[in-house]
């Protein structure tokens, strides 16, 4: 009788059917749970892009880039101005 009791009890506990069915899928869960948990938000984007800091550097270097070319093509006085097989004719 004891056993009845206890059978009722496992199935109307809320725990006894989160296998059957869950309310989100088990490969988000564990994603959930190795994401790093942090109290204040992140910047705008896609924090958990792993390419993201990459690329922000590779963008800062790009733009470094033609600054600095834009500066020697601006110069008359810079070498690549002169050389004439270095970019357009002015």
């Amino acid at each position: 009788m004891d056993s009845g009791k206890t059978d009722q009890v496992s199935r109307s506990s809320p725990a006894a059917d989160c296998d059957a069915n869950p309310i989100i899928k088990e490969s988000f869960a564990k994603q959930l749970l190795r994401s790093k948990r942090q109290e204040r938000p992140m910047k705008a984007g896609y924090p958990d892009e792993p390419m993201r800091e990459h690329m922000l550097h590779l963008q800062a270097l790009d733009q470094r880039a033609q600054e600095t070319n834009l500066e020697n093509w601006l110069n008359p006085h810079c070498p690549p101005r002169c050389d004439r097989n270095y970019g357009y004719p002015v």
